[in-house]
């Protein structure tokens, strides 16, 4: 858990892991971790790296699309 946030704020703007934008979150002002998931349009759907992690904050399998989402929920 720890390294990951540690590792987040190691990276540079425009590294190139830079998300700009909204991110479509299911709801407009998301307040509890549930309602981080994303919109299925959303740009956030398979640009994430793999870290290697086999679940999400929620438990949800990872890496079901091309890639891994961006953000701590993987999209279903």
């Amino acid at each position: 858990g720890g390294r990951d946030i540690a590792e987040w704020n190691r990276l540079k703007a425009g590294s190139g892991d830079d998300f700009y934008g909204d991110p479509l979150f299911m709801t407009a002002a998301p307040s509890r971790t549930e309602e981080f998931l994303l919109k299925e349009k959303s740009p956030a759907l398979d640009r994430g790296k793999d870290k290697n992690q086999a679940r999400d904050i929620l438990g949800n399998k990872i890496f079901k699309g091309k890639a891994t989402d961006l953000g701590a929920i993987e999209a279903r």
